[in-house]
C-alpha cells in the first residue's frame, strides 16, 4: 500500500511494526490516528501522527491530504462503539483501494458474555455486521483467518469494488 491508516494507536509499538513492514517493503508510510498520543512513543520517518477525534472533519482533512493520490488500507482498533466504529467505517472507506483491507480489530469482544470482563454490548463485531450490509463495495474475508482463532473475526473487510 501507499500508506497504512491505523486508527488507535497507545504507546505506538503496532505503529511502528508497520513502518517497518514497510521499510522491508520499501515503500509506503503510516498515518497514526488516535485522540490522545500523549503515549505515544513511536518514532520513525515513514510515520505521520495526526491527534485529534478520528471522526473530527480537521482529522479526515489531515489524513486526504497525507493520503491524496494514493492506495491504502485501514487498521481500526479505537474506539470499540459499534457507533463509533460504524462511523469510522463510513468514513474511512473511502481511503482503501480496491484488492485492499479495512481491517477491524478485535471484534471478537462481541463473542463474549458482557460484564464477563471481555464482553461488549454494541461493539465492533455488530458494527461491521451493519458496514458490510450498507454496499457491495466490502466483503468479509474469512481466508485471513487461516490460524481459526483470531481477535477479528468477521473483520477483515476486503474493498471488492
Amino acid at each position: 500500500p501507499d500508506f497504512i491508516i491505523e486508527i488507535g494507536n497507545a504507546e505506538g509499538g503496532s505503529t511502528t511494526f508497520l513502518a517497518n513492514l514497510l521499510d522491508l517493503l520499501g515503500h509506503g508510510e503510516v498515518i497514526a490516528v488516535d485522540i490522545d498520543h500523549s503515549i505515544f512513543q513511536a518514532a520513525h520517518p515513514r510515520i505521520h501522527v495526526i491527534t485529534g477525534d478520528s471522526l473530527a472533519e480537521e482529522t479526515l482533512g489531515k489524513v486526504a491530504e497525507i493520503a491524496r493520490g494514493g492506495r491504502g488500507m485501514v487498521i481500526h482498533d479505537g474506539d470499540h462503539s459499534r457507533e463509533h466504529v460504524l462511523s469510522d467505517l463510513r468514513a474511512y472507506a473511502q481511503f482503501v483501494g480496491v484488492g485492499s483491507y479495512l481491517i477491524v480489530e478485535d471484534t471478537v469482544i462481541d463473542l463474549f458474555r458482557a460484564g464477563d470482563g471481555l464482553g461488549s454490548v454494541n461493539g465492533p463485531l455488530e458494527a461491521v455486521e451493519q458496514f458490510v450490509r450498507e454496499g457491495p463495495r466490502f466483503q468479509v474475508d474469512s481466508s485471513r483467518e487461516y490460524f481459526v482463532i483470531t481477535f477479528n473475526p468477521r473483520g477483515y473487510l476486503k474493498r471488492v469494488s
